[in-house]
């Protein structure tokens, strides 16, 4: 997930545990402060550049994606596409 954490905190506080990936150093701050309400650290903040392979996520250890309001922000695509698949499980 990527962006001022609406999505993170919304999943979170269904269950979810949430992967949050943001690039930019002003919006990961807002993020974070939005996530800190999350008591129970279901929120893994990562500040990462979507367009560079996700290291941090092992091959199909997501059961999901949440790619709002980010696509018209990345340059590289071919480079992004190509990593969700391989982060999700099969059926993801």
């Amino acid at each position: 997930m990527r962006g001022a954490g609406h999505y993170s905190e919304a999943l979170a506080g269904r269950g979810a545990e949430v992967v949050a990936v943001e690039g930019s150093k002003r919006m990961i701050g807002h993020l974070r402060r939005r996530v800190a309400r999350q008591a129970d650290g279901r929120v893994h903040v990562h500040r990462h550049d979507l367009e560079r392979p996700m290291p941090f996520l092992a091959d199909g250890s997501c059961d999901g994606a949440v790619l709002a309001l980010i696509v018209h922000h990345i340059d590289h695509r071919a480079e992004l596409f190509g990593e969700i698949p391989r982060v999700l499980r099969p059926g993801g």
